[in-house]
C-alpha cells in the first residue's frame, strides 16, 4: 500500500511540475489491440488449483491509454486495459475470469511534428481481477516504448512493446488429487505489444 502511495505521489508532484512547463497542449486517445504473455501462465496457474476439464485463453484485448501532451513533448495519461478474458469448464459449466488493468503514466514523445515520433513511457498499474478463481493482488511498475506514425494526420497510428509487474492471485482450490491447493500469484500482462489508432 505504501508503494502505491509513494507512486501516486511522485506522478503528482511530475505533473504539477511540466504543467508549469508547458503553456499549451492536446488530448490525445490511442486505441487498439494489446497480445499480452501473462493470460497463459495464469490459466496454468489456475490448473494447478484446479480440477480443469476444458479453458479457453484470449491472449489479445482491447486497450485505451488516453493521455494529455504538452507543448514540450511531456504527456500525462491514464490507462484501461488491455482486457484479459478466460474460461474454464471445471465440470460444472463454464466460469469466466477477466483481468482490467488500470493505471496512470507519463510519457515523453520526440519528434512531435514530424510523421514519426518514437515515444517512452512508464508509470504503474493495478490490475482489476473478476471471478470465481481469481482476486486481485498488487499494483506495479510498468514501462513501454513505441512509435507513432502520420502524427500530423488527423488520425495517426502506433505500435508498442512494454512490460507489467503488477500480479493478481489464483485463489486456493482443489483439483481432485490435492484436496487443497495454496493461492497462488502471477504476472497478468507480462511482456505485451500492441498496434493502436489515435484519435
Amino acid at each position: 500500500m505504501r508503494r502505491i502511495g509513494l507512486m501516486f505521489g511522485a506522478t503528482v508532484v511530475l505533473v504539477g511540475v511540466m504543467a508549469t512547463m508547458a503553456q499549451a497542449g492536446g488530448f490525445r486517445y490511442p486505441v487498439g489491440l494489446t497480445y499480452a504473455s501473462g493470460p497463459q501462465k495464469v490459466m496454468d496457474k489456475m490448473k494447478e488449483n484446479y480440477y480443469v476439464a476444458d479453458d479457453f485463453v484470449l491472449p489479445v484485448g482491447v486497450a485505451f491509454n488516453p493521455y494529455y501532451e504538452f507543448d514540450n513533448g511531456v504527456g500525462v495519461g491514464a490507462s484501461f486495459g488491455p482486457l484479459i478474458y478466460m474460461a474454464v469448464d471445471a465440470g460444472g459449466g463454464s466460469d469466466f475470469n477477466m483481468v482490467i488493468p488500470i493505471g496512470a503514466d507519463i510519457r515523453y514523445t520526440l519528434f512531435t511534428k514530424n510523421n514519426v515520433s518514437p515515444y517512452v513511457r512508464g508509470g504503474f498499474r493495478y490490475p482489476i481481477a473478476f471471478g470465481d478463481y481469481l482476486q486481485s493482488k498488487s499494483a506495479g511498475l510498468f514501462g513501454a516504448v513505441g512509435v507513432e506514425f502520420l502524427r500530423t494526420k488527423r488520425v495517426s497510428m502506433g505500435i508498442e512493446i512494454s512490460y507489467d509487474d503488477s500480479s493478481i492471485e489464483v485463489k486456493s482450490g482443489s483439483t481432485g488429487a490435492k484436496p487443497f491447493t495454496k493461492a497462488q500469484e502471477v504476472t497478468p500482462c507480462g511482456f505485451m505489444s500492441g498496434i493502436y489508432v489515435v484519435f
